[in-house]
């Protein structure tokens, strides 16, 4: 009689398709900092077309000036994409948080303020500079929390600022008091990484979890990843800021028919993040 005993059947258990339970952590004050900062810097970039028509009025500039307003913000912000790192490694991600949206905050309130277009131009660089800092941030934090739908959740908080920011255009009285109100929700967003100032994990490489330097990257999928990114990002970019001018300026529209179309140009973004 053979000793070898017999296998024993293991039953099947078969995958659900249903989406874990969240478990509260402690990051979780973070990810709402995080979307918080989203929006702040999302509602001046949605507003800079809708608020063009009136402020090139008063500044004594063309309505084409808008092109080097929007080219100014956007490579501005592409200088400090990697900023977020070094930063958040030499004073902390609670603190950088705090400072730039202090920064951000301040940059508003002189945008807002600017008497002549060269101060304007020079808010626009400011605004741009400590808005890209705290995007750099923000992204640091995404890449070493790993949780998609944190990511979901703080992109489509920017969707929300860009869309909410034409219909606040349209519905405070002149442009300088909708960019004031811009500068309301970043002081609010300070207020939240104020908050969350404990909760913000260590940028430190150990504690990250992305992709090691040894990793071979598949070359042709990031570069068109890239195109595919750049491409729509400027189609984005574009509709949103000059949809308004030239539905008004250009068809005759009214403002409040034109600034409900530039709200939901941008709001295709909200829809599809917030559903990750």
């Amino acid at each position: 009689m053979s000793s070898t005993a017999a296998p024993v059947a293991t039953p099947l258990v078969e995958p659900s398709l249903r989406r874990p339970r969240r478990v509260p952590h402690v990051a979780r004050p973070a990810t709402l900092a995080a979307a918080a900062t989203f929006l702040a810097i999302a509602l001046p970039l949605g507003m800079l077309g809708v608020v063009w028509p009136d402020a090139r009025l008063e500044l004594g500039r063309s309505l084409g000036s808008l092109g080097v307003v929007t080219s100014t913000y956007g490579l501005v912000r592409l200088l400090t994409a990697t900023s977020g790192r070094p930063i958040a490694r030499r004073v902390g991600m609670g603190r950088a948080f705090v400072v730039g949206l202090v920064g951000l905050a301040a940059s508003g309130a002189a945008l807002a303020l600017a008497p002549t277009w060269s101060l304007f131009l020079a808010a626009t660089v400011a605004l741009a500079f400590t808005g890209g800092v705290v995007d750099s941030l923000v992204a640091l934090y995404l890449s070493t929390r790993g949780d998609v739908a944190d990511a979901g959740l703080v992109h489509g908080m920017f969707g929300v600022g860009a869309s909410v920011g034409p219909l606040v255009v349209a519905t405070l009285p002149g442009w300088r008091s909708a960019l004031g109100a811009g500068v309301v929700a970043t002081i609010a967003a300070m207020a939240v990484a104020v908050q969350a100032r404990t909760s913000w994990p260590a940028p430190a490489g150990g504690q990250s979890r992305v992709v090691p330097r040894q990793a071979s990257l598949p070359r042709r999928r990031v570069a068109v990843s890239w195109g595919v990114f750049v491409a729509a990002v400027a189609v984005e970019v574009t509709l949103g800021q000059w949809s308004y001018a030239r539905l008004t300026e250009g068809r005759g529209g009214t403002a409040a028919a034109a600034a409900l179309a530039g709200s939901g140009l941008w709001g295709g973004r909200p829809a599809g993040a917030l559903g990750v």
